[in-house]
């Protein structure tokens, strides 16, 4: 926040009342917290330093912030220096730049242990000192977390993608980035809504990588269009996308890195005997939690990719 120079005082004079800032950072890093460590199982040089969380910055060239610095101070508690401790959110590929992660929250855990949160993959990640190891925790996929009440399944096919095939680049965040189009029949009589979640179990981060949802698709609904906008209502009825591992709102194509072997897709359609109630910018959890105990009939397709080059 800016203030003007009172009309009688010169910039000099404003200069010698005003305080010099202690530390500065990198222009448009985005710090959003700031935050003391008071926990005991780091090495003791960290008591009394504080961490915070680079955000990124959105428009700048080149990016800063994507990270978590340590602040560092001397023993009369006055700023040392800053120091990084948590890297590599931000990625450059191709001379484009990308993030896999963007830094928010902090906390300390009961057992000392820092926590960060992470807003771009609804992850906390756990940062440990010492011997114990902690494995990243993976979940399976929503088609196999959610059981269905009956036998019945979902055909689900695309006249862009055969069964087990490839996904054309079209349809990739390195092609035209719109959605395949959709189709299925087989859904129960009694349905109330259906639900579409697009995963990947082979991504690194988090896993599996949400790329699309969607919620209360009509019942009579035998299919999606190609190409279905990202605003959160570019649906008929009261179906609503909501936030993929990315945190953007709609279809996030398939996007792995070159050179790895093609990774499956999964397009899973589940039929549910209730209309759901979400909030706007639900997440993958909030969906699971919401179908839980009302899926009646489920079916996916799965479709590869891998980029050569």
């Amino acid at each position: 926040m800016t203030h003007p120079l009172p009309s009688t005082m010169t910039q000099e004079e404003w200069a010698r009342k005003s305080t010099e800032p202690v530390a500065l950072y990198r222009a448009h890093s985005a710090p959003m917290q700031f935050f003391f460590y008071t926990g005991a199982m780091f090495p003791q040089e960290y008591r009394g330093d504080a961490f915070a969380t680079m955000h990124g910055s959105w428009n700048r060239k080149s990016p800063s912030g994507y990270e978590v610095v340590r602040v560092r101070f001397d023993r009369d508690g006055k700023f040392s220096k800053f120091e990084l401790f948590m890297s590599e959110f931000l990625q450059k590929q191709g001379g484009k730049y990308g993030y896999v992660g963007r830094p928010v929250g902090l906390a300390t855990a009961k057992d000392g242990a820092l926590l960060a949160g992470d807003d771009s993959n609804n992850v906390i990640y756990r940062v440990a000192y010492g011997p114990q190891q902690t494995k990243a925790v993976e979940q399976d996929l929503a088609g196999s977390l959610l059981k269905p009440k009956s036998f019945q399944k979902i055909d689900v096919r695309s006249a862009a993608i055969p069964a087990g095939g490839m996904i054309g680049e079209k349809y990739t965040d390195y092609g035209q980035r719109v959605s395949p189009p959709l189709s299925w029949s087989g859904v129960p009589s009694g349905t109330r809504s259906l639900s579409l979640m697009m995963e990947d179990p082979e991504a690194k981060s988090p896993v599996p990588f949400v790329h699309w949802i969607i919620a209360n698709i009509p019942p009579t609904a035998n299919g999606l269009p190609e190409g279905v906008p990202t605003d959160e209502r570019a649906l008929d009825g009261a179906a609503f996308q909501a936030s993929n591992s990315k945190s953007k709102t709609g279809y996030f194509g398939p996007r792995p890195s070159a050179g790895e072997p093609p990774h499956p897709y999964h397009f899973q359609i589940f039929a549910l005997d209730t209309e759901l109630n979400l909030p706007s910018g639900y997440n993958r959890q909030a969906l699971i939690k919401a179908m839980s105990g009302h899926v009646s009939a489920k079916g996916e397709l799965i479709g590869k990719f891998g980029k050569k080059k």
